[in-house]
């Protein structure tokens, strides 16, 4: 596997636009794709899995969810 087809914690804050503090909370969400490996500076990706999800996901929603009407 060639090493530009993998995504470290700086490269997914780059695919997805944001602070590496902001991707480190992207990769701790249940929908995010679990790492290929771990190696000694941290988890790797896929960089195709990264980028499928953040063009699936982005831009996350802010604030509060809307309330019911019940």
């Amino acid at each position: 596997m060639a090493p530009e087809e993998l995504a470290g914690l700086a490269e997914v804050a780059a695919i997805c636009g944001v602070t590496k503090r902001a991707a480190q909370k992207y990769t701790a969400r249940a929908d995010f794709p679990a790492p290929l490996d771990r190696l000694a500076s941290g988890p790797v990706w896929l960089r195709a899995d990264v980028e499928a999800w953040a063009k699936a996901t982005l831009p996350l929603q802010t604030g509060r969810p809307p309330k019911s009407s019940s």
